[in-house]
């Protein structure tokens, strides 16, 4: 019997298959976009395995600061803080794909009992708080 092949999780296979990048060697860098990512929160002061601030050195003076590639965030849900590992990860993916943007963080996850849910009316206020703020 042979023995099972191992699969890793990594962007730089992903990314090719997604065309992402060709797209930035034609100029698609995601400069002046803005990315809402609706989840989780996001942890903006996260650091790479080298210690370094993942979304910019600025994120150590907060979201929005110069140089931190989190430029807003918004709590629709409220209450006790949940894990930001998933939202901070799908941020971290978004900013792989286009590292000229800027992502704007939407949580709208709350913990109850030892779980992080997302309600429907959350989920409506996020994406109602996006909508009102796109141009800013």
């Amino acid at each position: 019997m042979q023995d099972p092949r191992v699969y890793k999780l990594a962007l730089f296979q992903s990314l090719p298959l997604i065309g992402q990048p060709s797209a930035l060697t034609r100029g698609f860098t995601g400069q002046g976009a803005r990315v809402a990512v609706v989840d989780t929160r996001i942890d903006h002061r996260w650091r790479d395995p080298d210690g370094l601030f993942a979304f910019g050195a600025g994120c150590a003076s907060g979201v929005g600061s110069p140089d931190c590639a989190i430029v807003a965030s918004y709590d629709a849900a409220g209450g006790e803080p949940e894990d930001p590992s998933h939202g901070t990860n799908v941020a971290g993916i978004s900013w792989q794909v286009a590292p000229q943007s800027g992502i704007v963080g939407v949580d709208v996850f709350r913990q109850v009992d030892g779980s992080a849910l997302a309600f429907s009316p959350d989920i409506i206020a996020g994406l109602n708080w996006v909508l009102n703020n796109w141009r800013q």
